[in-house]
């Protein structure tokens, strides 16, 4: 099977680049990832769009999993590792929105998970579906997007300096870091 990934920097472009890729092609399977920051600024709006078309695709299959952290992660964690900057509440707050409720709602099918072992049986159930899902994961807001390295030992410096100055609130997300930093030293 034959992927693509869109290359835009633009937030919320997960669900129209996924509704394109489908309208061209629509007896493939198509998937989309995308961060709940994302979903309300623009995805949100296109799930309508695939609702009242995707009794015409030749495959219903149309796949949105939404990592629901309640958080602008991308900001959040870019604030850390290039500024050393805490997490500024105020701006990257994200609302408190039921995005599998709102996928029933529009009469696509809409599925919640909240752990890890919730994931495998979640997408074979999406993928199997007679129309489209959306997957709302719950996720951990204080979980580092990705691991510091290779960049070395300044980033991670500056993401520990960004999360100390939040005090308790980075607490869990510095426990992480150190984590990812931990398994980076044993298999470097």
């Amino acid at each position: 099977m034959r992927t693509s990934r869109a290359r835009s920097r633009a937030w919320g472009g997960g669900v129209p680049y996924g509704l394109s890729a489908k309208e061209s092609a629509s007896e493939r399977p198509v998937a989309v990832v995308a961060g709940d920051g994302a979903m309300l600024m623009l995805g949100n709006s296109d799930l309508v769009t695939v609702a009242e078309r995707w009794r015409n695709w030749q495959d219903p299959r149309f796949v949105v999993l939404v990592l629901h952290n309640h958080d602008l992660a991308e900001v959040t964690w870019e604030q850390r590792e290039t500024e050393a900057q805490p997490r500024f509440a105020a701006s990257e707050d994200v609302p408190r929105f039921d995005f599998a409720g709102y996928a029933e709602l529009l009469g696509l099918r809409g599925i919640r998970i909240r752990s890890p072992e919730e994931i495998d049986p979640a997408l074979e159930e999406a993928f199997a579906s007679d129309r489209p899902v959306v997957v709302e994961a719950i996720t951990d807001p204080d979980m580092p997007l990705l691991p510091p390295f290779p960049h070395g030992q300044a980033k991670l410096d500056a993401m520990r300096t960004g999360l100390e100055a939040e005090g308790d609130a980075g607490a869990h997300g510095l426990r992480l870091l150190d984590l990812y930093a931990q398994i980076e030293d044993a298999h470097g």
